[in-house]
């Protein structure tokens, strides 16, 4: 008998922890107050917009290109017809002149990243031609053509 009161009261107790268990696993969390939830959802709505506001400036900000100007120089007796650099890394050319007059200067905006290494490459009205590869233009702003 004592055997079987003893095996009684492990079942027992076995199924009042399984219970315990079961109901901490399903409980569900209290209901909201209905009259609450459009004023929480009226709080959290400005705090929603600055948050879309902030990327969209941090995004703005890092696509912006870099630019530099460079001024060209025809020091040459021969009028430029073209000059273009491209990205000594590879990449688009950019038109930095067109027609540039004996003895007359021109600046303009050259668009680069990390790497501000161009090959540039003129053609007079001659029809001679003239190629520099590797000029980095953010450290030498001055292009001179010579003859």
């Amino acid at each position: 008998m004592n055997k079987i009161f003893l095996a009684g009261l492990a079942l027992g107790v076995l199924l009042v922890g399984t219970a315990g268990l079961a109901q901490a696993q399903v409980a569900a969390p209290p209901v909201p107050d209905a009259s609450a939830a459009p004023a929480a959802a009226a709080a959290a709505a400005p705090m929603a917009e600055k948050a879309k506001a902030k990327p969209k400036h941090a995004m703005a900000k890092a696509a912006k290109p870099q630019t530099v100007t460079v001024t060209i120089s025809n020091k040459r007796a021969v009028p430029l017809t073209s000059l273009d650099a491209m990205p000594s890394a590879g990449g688009d050319t950019v038109a930095l002149a067109g027609a540039l007059a004996a003895g007359k200067t021109a600046s303009a905006k050259v668009p680069h990243g990390k790497d501000c290494h161009f090959d540039l490459h003129g053609a007079y009205e001659d029809g001679s031609t003239t190629d520099v590869p590797g000029v980095d233009l953010c450290k030498d702003k001055a292009i001179n053509l010579v003859e």
